[in-house]
């Protein structure tokens, strides 16, 4: 929160605080090296004052999304080799919330381009940022619950790991909850939102699984539980009466407001409260009640412009709130459900394909070869997407 240009202090050395132990200082090993978390924060915590500057423009333009792109690269190989991306190694379930710090400025940035100011190629290209950074979370999340030693290669080695692997492991659960924080939960919520979205169901599984295992650790954590509860029942009904193709939900102007999360969250800056047809239709009553509150009553009679006597409302869920939307078991339920259902629509599209196109297959395969269909290649509205396996 504290703006660069106003603080003369230095920022602190990324040292090896890995090696700072209550009895004195311990080196790493010849050619072994400590992990630093500042050398990974520092670099994002310094970008941030630039950040919160950019956000204040209506549409980002391409040229600064670039910029922004070529300096997260940089500032992603300068991590230790443990953190950056394309690695595939083992990842300590703690340090999730280290690396994540990147991946949530990333989101905040490419998800501002969903609001109804910009077109809808802009607002397209904001869901396929989004996404990237939520499937770049993912990978994250699964590397940490491989076992040390080992290397995240195969779709089937996933599902073990999200099924009957270290997911379930006390000691992955144990380092996890030892450094979960508010923004861990928050860009896990926001990360759901955009992978059901896109109907990137196996991915949000694994999200969903962290959020799980948190559980009431952070009250915030059940807040997003909730909302996701609600979302995936917005959606799931708009998937079963067959608006639900992803040219449909791109031009949803009620879901694209859902899956922009937070955004929504000030009634001043977001695109919703600014008085677009589809937010007056949703926060009509809302609205009122916000305008009710900016005045005082005296005597009976409203006094407009001065502030009520009584403290606002809290934001944190009553004890109702907090147990009547099903837990993250529920959550999980319908992401499965949509799953299957998805599973089910590729296998129909497939077997009533027209004649012709049967033919013309057959005629393309080796004549030695049977035909196979790759049904994680497809989705709803027919247009490819990324599969569980693409996120290694």
């Amino acid at each position: 929160m504290i703006d660069d240009e106003d603080c003369d202090v230095g920022w602190p050395c990324p040292v090896d605080d890995d090696c700072i132990r209550p009895h004195g200082i311990v080196r790493s090993p010849p050619g072994q090296l400590a992990h630093s978390s500042l050398a990974t924060v520092i670099p994002v915590v310094r970008f941030i004052s630039q950040l919160k500057k950019t956000l204040k423009a209506r549409v980002i333009a391409p040229a600064t999304l670039k910029t922004y792109d070529d300096y997260f690269h940089v500032v992603s190989s300068s991590f230790p080799p443990q953190f950056q991306m394309q690695s595939d190694t083992h990842l300590e379930p703690h340090t999730l919330n280290v690396v994540f710090s990147l991946q949530a400025a990333r989101f905040h940035l490419y998800r501002h381009n969903l609001s109804t100011n910009c077109s809808s190629p802009e607002r397209i290209d904001a869901l396929r940022r989004c996404l990237a950074v939520a499937l770049d979370s993912v990978k994250l999340i699964l590397r940490s619950m491989q076992p040390p030693g080992s290397q995240l290669d195969s779709q089937s080695h996933v599902r073990h790991l999200l099924q009957d692997g270290l997911s379930h492991d006390q000691n992955w659960q144990a380092y996890l909850l030892s450094t979960t924080s508010d923004m861990l939960c928050t860009h896990l919520w926001r990360c759901v939102l955009i992978l059901c979205f896109r109907a990137e169901y196996a991915a949000a599984l694994a999200c969903v699984h962290v959020s799980s295992t948190i559980g009431d650790l952070r009250r915030v954590n059940i807040a997003c539980g909730r909302n996701l509860a609600f979302f995936l029942d917005r959606l799931a009904e708009r998937i079963r009466s067959g608006n639900g193709s992803q040219q449909q939900l791109e031009a949803d102007e009620e879901m694209l407001a859902y899956v922009s999360g937070d955004m929504q969250g000030d009634a001043e800056n977001s695109w919703v409260w600014a008085g677009s047809d589809t937010g007056i239709k949703l926060n009509s009553s809302v609205s009122a009640t916000l305008a009710v509150d900016t005045n005082h009553r005296v005597n009976g009679e409203i006094v407009e412009g001065v502030p009520p006597s009584h403290p606002p409302s809290s934001a944190l869920l009553t004890e109702k709130e907090t147990k009547e939307w099903g837990g993250w078991e529920r959550v999980r339920g319908i992401i499965s459900s949509l799953m299957e259902e998805q599973h089910s629509r590729q296998q129909a599209q497939y077997y009533h394909q027209p004649a012709h196109n049967m033919v013309k297959r057959l005629q393309l395969a080796p004549p030695e070869a049977p035909v196979h269909t790759n049904s994680s290649s497809v989705s709803p509205g027919g247009s490819s997407r990324i599969s569980i396996a693409n996120i290694i």
